[in-house]
């Protein structure tokens, strides 16, 4: 076989190769069976050298690729060229410092951004489901594992002049954020129907309670969001039972709210915000965002549109935190490090995710999903959020719940209607 021969052949294969990955949108697979393996994956994540690698590279490189490969739409290729400029510009202009320190933020942003790009597509919705109610059971028992082993551990941290529960994780607030991904499985098994009822329950409280114990404010009020999004999965079970044994239903809610009342101040989470109320109750996030808009504002205009270096942002926060801190605020550290063009990127891909979330859902789910959002912005400016990507990859999960199972709800309900009609 000649040289051109052997060229010809790799060709044909390269293109069947990669008409196949194209066609049957074998990216998504990857995405999904990573997803299945993430509760794993961030237990192990402070504890086994190479799974941080694997936690950021995959959705980084799997979610620029799918992004670009299965939603063809020029759209989506002029943002991610506009999104590649502006960092260019931005290392090749304004960068003082290592590279890496720039990366960082600019790949935790990106895997946010693919995250809430790829949700608009239902095939990959739709493939998250398939191999989710396939591999239910290695789901539940990852769950009840990683409850277990942050029960034994009963590992804390003197964070806050307190005692922080931080489990098998790194510190509080990575427990925080890790207790709130685990949520998110357990949303999965309640809305897909599997496991008994009261294990999926039991997963719930066991994940809010080990979150109310870190006492992280913010991502706790995330994790509580979730935990009645949950609840509210459950309604029709609840008010089945409800009309079934209405003393016991009755009975079971008092109970339940005076144990809340009496638990509650005992909660790491209460006595953050009692510690918090005798000094700065922000923890001086607000000294923080002066300083930081301050700063902002007197800088040149060609870095309010393309940003500063990381090292200039964490010494500007030094000088008034005493720490080189990043800005804890999405608003704050995208709009000083890439610029006022890449903060708009980044509401741009929220709000279509938004408006993709809410088609077609009823009035009371869009008052949900609406209230839902307000949380991860609130979350966003005053704590961060996309600086916690262990987080924001388990959140196509959620649009799957919504836009698969709720879709597959209303056609039965036709289905039904339409049988009762003839």
């Amino acid at each position: 076989m000649n040289e051109s021969a052997v060229l010809q052949f790799c060709k044909i294969n390269f293109q069947k190769i990669k008409d196949y990955i194209k066609n049957r949108k074998i990216l998504y697979d990857i995405e999904a069976i990573f997803l299945l393996f993430v509760p794993i994956l961030i237990t192990l994540d402070e504890h086994v050298k190479f799974v941080g690698t694997i936690l950021t590279g995959i959705p980084f490189f799997v979610g620029i690729l799918s992004v670009l490969c299965y939603q063809r739409n020029k759209r989506i290729w002029i943002k991610y060229a506009i999104i590649t400029l502006l960092f260019v510009i931005n290392v090749r202009f304004f960068l003082e410092s290592s590279f890496d320190g720039q990366f960082e933020f600019i790949k935790q942003l990106i895997i946010f951004l693919t995250c809430f790009d790829m949700v608009q597509d239902k095939d990959f919705l739709k493939t998250i489901k398939n191999y989710f109610e396939k591999y239910n059971k290695f789901i539940t028992i990852s769950l009840v594992g990683i409850i277990i082993l942050n029960i034994f551990a009963n590992n804390y941290s003197t964070t806050w002049k307190m005692n922080a529960f931080q489990g098998i994780y790194v510190d509080p607030h990575q427990a925080a954020y890790r207790c709130c991904t685990l949520i998110v499985y357990t949303m999965f098994l309640v809305k897909a129907q599997k496991n008994n009822k009261i294990l999926n329950i039991i997963l719930l409280f066991a994940c809010e309670w080990l979150l109310m114990r870190t006492g992280a404010r913010t991502p706790t009020l995330l994790g509580i969001a979730l935990g009645m999004i949950e609840i509210y999965f459950m309604k029709d079970e609840m008010l089945k039972f409800y009309n079934e044994h209405k003393k016991v239903s009755i009975i079971a809610v008092i109970v339940f709210v005076i144990a809340m009342i009496l638990y509650l101040p005992r909660t790491a989470f209460m006595q953050k915000i009692f510690i918090s109320s005798e000094g700065t109750f922000d923890n001086g996030r607000s000294i923080l965002r002066e300083a930081d808009w301050k700063y902002f504002i007197e800088s040149p205009i060609q870095n309010k549109l393309f940003g500063h270096d990381n090292e200039a942002i964490r010494q500007v926060n030094f000088e008034v935190m005493w720490a080189r801190i990043w800005c804890h605020s999405d608003i704050m550290q995208i709009l000083l490090q890439f610029g006022i063009f890449m903060l708009i990127i980044y509401f741009e891909t929220w709000i279509r995710a938004l408006i993709f979330h809410l088609k077609g859902e009823k009035k009371f789910d869009k008052f949900i999903i609406i209230m839902l959002n307000l949380v991860y912005l609130f979350v966003a400016f005053y704590n961060g959020f996309f600086f916690y990507p262990r987080f924001i990859i388990s959140i196509p999960i959620i649009f799957a719940l919504y836009k698969v199972y709720n879709q597959e709800e209303k056609i039965e309900v036709k289905q039904i209607e339409g049988d009762t009609n003839l």
